[in-house]
């Protein structure tokens, strides 16, 4: 069951970088960044999910306060 707090705003994976009218938007780091296909099938540049502070899933860590 999810907690009250249980957001990514509120997680120890959450890396804000800005914010919208909806709340912060950051970075999820819980697992290790994705690789996007460049030229000729090759990685090109890794990246973390963009995710907005109102989500939360089940890797959710509650930050330390």
């Amino acid at each position: 069951m999810k907690d009250k707090n249980q957001y990514c705003s509120n997680c120890y994976f959450f890396m804000a970088t800005g914010q919208n009218e909806n709340g912060p938007i950051g970075y999820c780091r819980a697992n290790p960044p994705t690789f996007q296909m460049g030229e000729n099938n090759r990685p090109s540049i890794a990246k973390f999910p963009i995710v907005l502070g109102g989500m939360w899933c089940g890797a959710w860590d509650a930050t330390d306060d």
